[in-house]
């Protein structure tokens, strides 16, 4: 897809320099450091979507990979070795709340974060139900995704560390008494 506007169709703004970015061919394969901020599975049918969220994650540390295809994306979780799944809700064959089962029963661990373009309050509340941290309503800008993907980040180790994330938080959150 070579035009802006196709971008915003499938539900992520593109700022003018990263669309400059995602022009040059020559660079579109990102070197990963051998360090990544965290290994993310990316799950939308819109193959457009997916291939930007793996250019742009890539180019801010992650270890993106990604699949239109909900079936191919949990037969990659047999694999293990994901952090983070960043799933649409709405897709044909298994829809998001079901791979998120799915993907859950796999690796207990795995923090979910589901995107939908048609969010209702209904789905939001399922989503969380099953276990989803967040839920990002399509379109996006990258610069508010990634504050979500940071904060999942975190409650991934804290869960391969065994601590409970949310009383980490708590803890942070709440001022001390005397």
């Amino acid at each position: 897809m070579k035009d802006k506007e196709g971008f915003h169709k499938v539900g992520m703004y593109l700022p003018d320099i990263v669309w400059e970015a995602v022009q040059r061919e020559d660079q579109r394969e990102v070197n990963m450091a051998t360090s990544s901020l965290g290994r993310v599975l990316i799950v939308d049918d819109e193959a457009s979507l997916v291939k930007m969220l793996r250019l742009m994650l890539s180019r801010s540390g992650y270890d993106p990979v990604g699949f239109t295809s909900a079936d191919a994306a949990l037969k990659a979780m047999n694999g293990g070795g994901f952090d983070l799944l960043l799933t649409d809700v709405h897709m044909p064959e298994l829809d998001g709340i079901d791979l998120l089962r799915a993907a859950m029963a796999i690796d207990p661990e795995l923090v979910g974060i589901m995107m939908s373009g048609q969010g209702t309050v209904e789905t939001a509340v399922e989503t969380m139900k099953v276990g989803a941290l967040d839920y990002i309503l399509k379109p996006f800008q990258l610069p508010a995704l990634l504050p979500v993907l940071s904060r999942a980040m975190e409650v991934a180790a804290s869960a391969a560390a065994g601590t409970p994330a949310d009383a980490a938080e708590r803890s942070a959150d709440t001022p001390a008494r005397s």
